[in-house]
């Protein structure tokens, strides 16, 4: 079984650690009911490093992605994020993804821990070698969320590389430094509340979570696992893999029409 960069993080603070798509996870810390609370009260932070995260490069990679995706990524720009489906042919459903544009030529991709190796079969299947590269093990993603989580930011004397210099806006991501630590700063969430992802790589992913704690504990800030994760989304009415969403469930099913082009674009999974 896998763990992340934090697992020593998630041990040394109590939490109860469990099974979780192949890797050993925190469910829990002082309770899930206490966690939610947080959440939508102060902010919580998650360790959701077990995400899987793929990078696009090259000239011809965005039109290639394109393909593969319900909800046309044509006109993202840089510095914007874009959720979409990703279907098999007969339209099922293999993940929701989260799909963010660097450059024209170079966008990301985060999926579920679930759907890691099943994404990767369906990237290699489809995509000209070498489009596509995994970084799911050199990478660390934190979810800071809650109504707090901008002020915890602040405290942190977090720096984004934006024109404005300001924190980027909801859908939107950036480059940012935390001091000496570079990271990756996504205005999105898994919870329906105020909320940042933070992507850093996976050697320096304990100093940010003990920095967001230190930062954030006088503003309420506790570490969340993934029960309240999920009592979270369910109260945002977010649909997750293997509930609402599967392989024999199209995306107009599962209500998410609104994330799927109807106009004609060919892509897999569109007849």
């Amino acid at each position: 079984m896998k763990r992340t960069p934090l697992y020593e993080r998630h041990a040394a603070l109590g939490a109860r650690l469990v099974p979780f798509a192949g890797w050993e996870m925190p469910l829990q810390y002082e309770g899930v009911l206490a966690e939610h609370r947080a959440v939508r009260e102060r902010a919580g932070l998650f360790d959701v490093s077990h995400m899987a995260n793929f990078a696009f490069a090259g000239r011809d990679c965005r039109e290639a992605l394109r393909r593969l995706l319900t909800h046309d990524i044509g006109d993202l720009a840089p510095g914007e994020t874009r959720y979409s489906l990703v279907c098999n042919e007969q339209g099922g459903v293999l993940d929701d993804v989260m799909v963010s544009a660097h450059a024209s030529d170079h966008l990301t991709l985060v999926a579920n821990a679930a759907n890691h190796d099943k994404l990767a079969a369906h990237f290699t299947a489809h995509l000209p070698e070498g489009a596509w590269q995994d970084d799911t093990d050199h990478l660390a993603l934190l979810a800071l969320q809650g109504p707090a989580s901008r002020q915890i930011l602040e405290a942190l004397e977090v720096k984004p590389r934006t024109p404005d210099g300001r924190l980027p806006a909801r859908g939107r991501h950036c480059e940012a430094v935390a001091g000496d630590l570079a990271l990756h700063l996504h205005h999105t969430g898994y919870t329906g509340e105020l909320g940042f992802e933070l992507a850093v790589a996976g050697v320096h992913a304990a100093e940010l979570w003990d920095r967001l704690l230190a930062a954030g504990e006088p503003l309420g800030l506790r570490p969340a696992g993934l029960g309240a994760r999920d009592t979270l989304r369910l109260e945002a009415a977010l649909p997750l893999y293997g509930h609402e969403l599967s392989e024999t469930i199209t995306p107009l099913e599962a209500g998410l029409a609104r994330f799927v082009d109807l106009s004609g674009r060919d892509y897999v999974g569109a007849e």
